[in-house]
């Protein structure tokens, strides 16, 4: 089981924008790694949802993690998330969700 995509939403739950993260299968930090603990914290098999004071401190964690990937696609799927977190963060009311497989 991945995370496979991220979805930026509206307080009812619609779908603003999303990203692709299947790339990532993989290249994401687990328990052991230390330093990541929003990351750590995807659950891939359902969803997890962030907020957008959450945001920033995800925002943190996935710009470092992309700094250690040197895989195109995975830092494209990185680079798309990066920018959903920030519209997350501009926005009120705004919530990102991860979803597993």
């Amino acid at each position: 089981m991945a995370v496979n995509r991220l979805f930026l939403e509206s307080a009812a739950g619609e779908h603003v924008a999303g990203a692709n993260l299947g790339p990532l299968d993989g290249a994401w930090p687990t328990a052991h790694e230390g330093g990541f603990p929003l990351l750590q914290g995807l659950d891939p098999g359902g969803f997890t949802l962030f907020n957008r004071m959450q945001a920033f401190g995800l925002e943190e964690e996935l710009s470092r993690l992309r700094s250690t990937i040197n895989i195109t696609e995975q830092r494209s799927a990185l680079d798309s998330a990066i920018n959903l977190v920030r519209r997350c963060q501009r926005g009120e009311k705004l919530y990102l969700r991860f979803e597993g497989e």
